[in-house]
């Protein structure tokens, strides 16, 4: 289990028992408990495992300015927590004013301990520098 990112406070639950002098309105009291806790337990157990927005599979984006060639390779280090499951391209262009390759991009890629590895990008002219940004999924 991953370590606590925040101070969470140790009430974790709220007890039926801690409004026992809430009379007159005890049934809806209990309810309100009920609903509370079927709410708080969750997020509490969420927070308290470190899930934050890095870690909640929210896509990141890696930019490089490369040259392509025959095979153009390049490696970086994973900013996701968890396993990519793809790695697409999002953008990808050349010159100003910007001009685009004209055919379809496939981003070939493996990934080795943190650092993913692009095996080739598929698509773009030998010898012509491009600004790519790539989105990891």
């Amino acid at each position: 289990m991953a370590t606590a990112q925040s101070n969470l406070p140790t009430i974790q639950r709220l007890k039926y028992e801690d409004y026992a002098r809430a009379t007159g309105w005890q049934q809806a009291t209990q309810l309100l408990v009920n609903s509370l806790n079927l709410f708080m337990t969750p997020v509490y157990d969420i927070l308290n495992g470190g899930v934050n927005y890095t870690n909640l599979a929210i896509p990141q984006t890696y930019e490089k300015v490369i040259t392509a060639a025959a095979t153009t390779t390049f490696s970086f280090i994973n900013p996701l927590r968890a396993l990519p499951k793809a790695v697409i391209v999002g953008n990808c262009w050349t010159g100003l004013p910007s001009t685009h390759p004209s055919a379809a991009l496939q981003v070939y890629w493996h990934i080795t301990g943190s650092t993913i590895i692009v095996d080739n990008v598929v698509g773009l002219s030998s010898g012509t520098q491009y600004n790519l940004t790539l989105v990891i999924l």
